[in-house]
Order: C-alpha cells, then structure tokens, then sequence
C-alpha cells in the first residue's frame, strides 16, 4: 500500500524548526503535529497512497510556516489564512480589530480577539509572530528583493543491498533504468512572508536522468513564483499551485489536519491559492492565479494546464490515471504526459464578524475521454471528458458554537455534502459532530475531504469528537466515526458499513516528562476475508534530561481479527534526540524490537534528514535501528546524513519482485546538504 513514504517535502530543517519551538507547548510544535499527522495517515487502509501524500505535501508547509512566521499585523489577509486552525473569519477579526485599535502588540492577545480557546492559540502559536513597528509590510517589493534569502538544497536516499531490479539479467540488461538513488534538487529565495520563488527537481529510485524522449534531464521538474501585495492585488502566483476551497468536496488542497492532528476535526481547509513545491507530480496546477479583496468579499481566479500520467486505452479514451510518479521502466515511460488537463476555477467568498458565505466554480477538460474500468463497483462513474462543477460553503463562528460546511455539485449534477459543527460548552471542553452524505455517483476528481473510502463518493458517515483539558497536566481527546457504503467498493462486493474510533489521554508527569496512551479500533466489511475488526494499543513515555535533549520510549501493541483467526504484533522502541541550542548541531537515534504479520502491522514515525519524512511499517520479526547526525559549517551551510537497517530473524529474503534483496537486512543511506545566501 505504502509504495513512497521517503519522500521529499520541505526544505527547512527539523532540527532548526525545533528549536524555534522550544519555548511553545511540545504537544503543539510543528515536529508534533507531523509525527501525529504522518501515524494517522499511515494507518488508513484506503487501499492507496492519497492519505500519506496530503499528509506530506502539508507536513511542508507547517514546517516553512513556522521557520517563517506570518505576522498577525500584516493586511494580507491570504497570508494569515495560512495559518493551521485560522478559519477566514478569525483572519478577518484580526483585520477589523487592527482597523479599530491598531497593531497587536502580542500573540496572547489574540485568545481575546479571536474568542477561542487556548489550544486553538497553542496551535497557531509556532507560525504567527507580531510585529509592531509596521516594516515588513510597510517594505517596497524592491527593498524586499534586496533584503531575501537565497537557498540550495539536495537530499539523496539510497539502498545500499542489491536489489534485483538493478541487477543485469542474462541478456545483461536492467528492469529498472536508472540508479537506485533518489534525489531532488531545490532552489528557494524567500523575501519576508511577501515574496516566495522556487525550483524543484527530483528523480525517484530507478528512474534515469537524461534527455531524450519524455525525459528531460531530471524526471519531475516544478517552479513558482509568490508576491503577496503587488498594488491592489492581495495575492499573485505564476507556476505550479494548489486551490482549495470549503471541505475539500470540490478543490482540496487546504492545511486542515483532521482527526490526526488532536482528536477533532479542525477548521475548514479554506478559500484561497498557495504555491505548490512538493514532489508529488500530481493534483497541482500549472499556470497562474491570482486573490483581490474588496472590503469583506475576496475574489480568487486560477486557470492552468498540465501533462498527466495515464493508462491509455486508445488514442482517445483513457481508463485511470498514474498518481505515483514512477517512471523507472519502459511502460510506465509509455504512461508519462499521456493526457492533457485543463483546468479554471474562481472562488467568491463574503465575510462578517461571525459569518463566511462561499462559492467557487471549477472547471476541467482533458484531451481525452476518461472511461472507468469494467469493474462492477465502477458502475456508478461516468465517462467523462469536461466537466463544470460548483459549491457553496459557509461557516458561522459566534462565542460558544461553530458551523461549518459545504455543498458540491459535479458535472452530471450528483452531490456531495458536509456539515460539521464544535461546541465549547465549557472551559477545557469541546465537542465536535459532523455529518457527510456523498452520493454513489459524484465524481469529483480533484476533491479531498474526510472520507473512509479511496474517494469522495459512495458514503455516507456520522463523526463525533471530544475534547478534554481536566487542568494543566491532564488532557483528554477522543472520537468516533461511523459510516456506511450504499454501493460496492475497492474489496468490498456488496453495500456495507462500519466503524472507527479512537482515544487518547496525555499526563504531565513534570516539566520534562510527559506519558501519553492511545487506541484505535476499527471494524469494515471485505468480500474475501468478511468482516474485518482491528486496533492497537500505545504507550510513550517522554522525558527531557537536559535542553534540546529528548527521550522517549514507546511501547505498541496491534491486532488484527478476520475470519481466518486473530493475528497480534508488537513494537517496543527507545528515541533519542539532541539538538544545540544554537541549532548548529543536531542527532537523533533509534533502537526497536518488533515482531508482527503483515496484516498487524504498525506504523511509526522517524526522524529523517530534511528533505525526508518516514512512517515505515513493522512487520515480520527482527530490530530496527538508525543513527541521524547534523551540523552546521560556516553558519549558512547544513550537512546532515542518516543510515537505519532493517534486520530480520525470520526472512532470508526482503520485499518480492524487482524490489526482493537476498539477505536478511536492508540498510539506507540519506544524505542532506543545504546552502544559504
């Protein structure tokens, strides 16, 4: 299922963004956030890679946020929606209440001007400042331009065992064309919050670097170019970007973090367009776009085309389309660029004190006629060659109670609808309820909202969250998700339901220990195994002995029940993690012990080098260990490498295939070098 979890997605560093974030809650910094986020999504069993690549594409941007904080001060209104957990309407208080009373002087003020509570603030805080003295915004794009920060980056990650797809055959050719190397290159200049450009080249294990036919020099190459507040425009983008508007249901692309990220769903992903740098080669746009404010209405307009991977059945008709990026073979050659989308959209949203209205239309045609697979459960999808859809969104914030949602509509007309509503009915305490109805037939393809399915559609789900701060040292999360299919799915050949439910419970033992329980079950109908239930159970006991110095030891038990029996795991694992206070150096470490099937496995998050983020899954029997050192040299360049190994008691041989190695270990090698000007 997890095809690409090393995949590159930020060119700022951990270990620098940690130490920035050592005077916030630990819960709430960015390194937190994204190893939740990255467990959570690794755990989905859609049955593709979608969960795991949003999660990436905005484990980024928190991590760029918040090595460059936007400030709360600023009128672009854009940049404070970029914000995790800033609805539009919070943006737009903090605008009237500089309109009326001026600068903000602190970030703690905003837990009265935003009427939220303290987690909410907890939350922002690693990527707001507030600067009251007016020059950054008050700044020329010319003085700007002077003043910006230059940076080149490279990350490289490698197998060191052979494996057999890079091994000649008799006729002393490879399966795979190139090295077992991947490696991006990354060119970014950043000029305060207002100015942001940036290349990106990156090739994946096996694929070659050449030119010739459909390759041009490195496999996937990207660049965009941001200015914030050019004249009367709120914000510009030329190059490669990502819309999002509402819940996801028509455009996704938003930084919500959902159930992951602490127990509740989170505000909505938002109305606007930010500039796209990530590996991921697919679900972008590639053109221009463009955000203006006319007092409380912002409109939004964006118009591309791009080249897309796909299986072809003809020269006119085509049945999916590749979303993985690899291009390591002769016929995964032959799918590269083979379809054309076009792609328009425009996004109107009025904002109130307490209330946001929207409405966006979407637009898209390819050069092709896309006709579904023969599969029974594909009955309910169209063929398809342009379509116009549209939605409304809304969100009501007062003091008490949110509300949320969003209707979509697809080209044939079928919808889509989400409302979700919190309620703080006291101090430390939140409650989330949300509701979703997706209609068999919706075919949306670029939206991503919450779903249990590998798409928006067929579903239809009841969510319930809570929330619970008893005092200062305890904490609790904890939710339930109950849904159902009315059509056939990915394994499934019948109408079906199920369940989700997870909890959480977080003890400050000290000031520099902390233990946190969690579990999670989950119960779903297959066509081949019945009705499937599992979950695990998990235990992390941190401690800091020193600044910059971190601790942990986990313990995580799983299992997997089926009509074939029951199937148990475990993974037992010791952390340790340094940073300088200076963050000139950094190391962290791991040591685990694990033994588990295949159908129990479990997931954990690693420390990588930055261009790199891993949740690998443990399964089989044996230990895992990796080593990660960083430095500095000469204040603006950044070295860091990482080798782990995979070793095991119970395998003579590692992965099937072209990716089988003949040995009972695995070992990579991550190399990071980063040059600033």
């Amino acid at each position: 299922m997890l095809r690409r979890i090393a995949i590159a997605v930020t060119t700022i560093l951990l270990p620098a963004s940690a130490a920035r974030c050592q005077t916030t809650d630990a819960a709430y910094s960015p390194q937190a956030m994204i190893e939740q986020m990255m467990e959570y999504a690794a755990e989905s069993d859609n049955g593709s890679d979608a969960d795991i690549e949003n999660t990436l594409i905005n484990s980024e941007y928190l991590l760029i946020n918040a090595m460059q904080p936007i400030d709360i001060n600023t009128e672009n209104q854009s940049q404070l929606m970029q914000v995790p957990s800033m609805s539009e309407i919070q943006a737009n208080r903090i605008h009237e209440y500089r309109s009326q009373y001026g600068n903000i002087g602190s970030v703690a003020e905003l837990k009265t001007i935003l009427n939220t509570n303290d987690d909410m603030i907890k939350l922002m805080q690693p990527f707001i400042t507030a600067d009251t003295t007016g020059q950054r915004h008050n700044a020329s794009i010319r003085e700007l331009m002077r003043s910006g920060q230059h940076s080149i980056s490279t990350n490289m990650k490698t197998v060191l065992e052979k494996q057999k797809g890079y091994q000649p055959d008799s006729s002393g050719q490879r399966y795979y064309q190139g090295s077992p190397a991947s490696c991006c290159i990354r060119y970014r200049y950043m000029a305060g919050n207002r100015i942001a450009m940036g290349i990106t080249m990156e090739k994946d294990a096996g694929e070659s670097i050449g030119f010739g036919k459909q390759k041009y020099g490195f496999d996937f190459n990207s660049g965009y170019i941001r200015i914030d507040n050019p004249g009367r425009i709120n914000r510009l983008i030329i190059g490669d970007m990502k819309a999002s508007f509402g819940q996801g249901l028509m455009l996704g692309g938003g930084l919500c973090m959902g159930k992951a990220a602490s127990g509740m769903l989170m505000t909505p992903s938002g109305n606007f367009i930010r500039e796209y740098g990530s590996t991921n080669e697919s679900n972008f746009v590639r053109g221009a776009g463009a955000s203006a404010r006319f007092g409380n209405t912002s409109i939004t307009a964006f118009a591309g085309a791009n080249l897309a991977d796909a299986s072809c059945d003809s020269k006119t008709t085509f049945h999916s389309i590749k979303t993985d990026g690899m291009h390591r073979t002769n016929t995964e050659l032959m799918r590269k660029d083979n379809i054309r989308e076009n792609r328009a959209g425009i996004i109107v949203s009025h904002t109130t004190h307490d209330f946001r209205i929207g409405a966006a239309a979407h637009y898209i045609e390819f050069d092709k006629t896309l006709t579904p697979g023969s599969e029974i459960r594909n009955a309910c999808m169209r063929p398809m060659r342009k379509a116009l859809e549209a939605s409304v969104s809304y969100q009501y914030q007062g003091d008490k109670i949110s509300a949320y949602g969003e209707t979509a509509m697809d080209g044939a007309r079928h919808l889509a609808t989400i409302n979700s509503i919190d309620i703080d009915p006291a101090s430390g305490i939140r409650i989330s309820l949300m509701h979703r109805r997706y209609s068999k037939q919706y075919q949306a393809l670029k939206a991503s909202s919450y779903t249990q399915g590998p798409r928006v559609a067929n579903e239809e789900g009841i969510y319930a969250g809570l929330m619970l701060r008893l005092n200062d040292k305890i904490s609790a999360n904890a939710w339930a998700d109950i849904y159902r299919m009315p059509w056939l799915g990915y394994r499934i050949n019948e109408p079906t339901a199920g369940h989700e439910c997870a909890t959480s419970a977080n003890f400050l033992i000290s000031k520099t220990a902390s233990l946190q329980i969690r579990c999670k079950a989950k119960s779903r109908q297959t066509s081949d195994s019945g009705r499937i239930s599992s979950g695990y159970i998990k235990a992390t006991l941190s401690y800091s002995p020193a600044p910059g110095t971190r601790l942990s030891t986990a313990a995580q038990w799983s299992r997997y029940r089926s009509s074939q029996g029951t199937e148990r795991g475990y993974l037992v694992h010791q952390n340790a993690q340094y940073t300088s206070r200076n963050g000139a150096i950094s190391a962290a470490a791991r040591l685990a012990i694990f033994s588990a099937p295949y159908n129990a496995r479990i997931y954990s998050y690693e420390n990588d080098v930055s261009l790199m983020m891993a949740a690998p899954g443990y399964f089989y029997t044996g230990i895992r260990y990796y080593l990660m050192l960083g430095t500095c040299i000469l204040r603006n360049v950044r070295l860091q490498a990482r080798i782990s190994q995979w070793r095991y008691s119970n395998r003579s041989q590692i992965s099937s295939g072209r990716q089988m190695i003949d040995s009972n270990h695995k070992t990579e090698l991550s190399i990071y070098a980063q040059y600033k000007f």
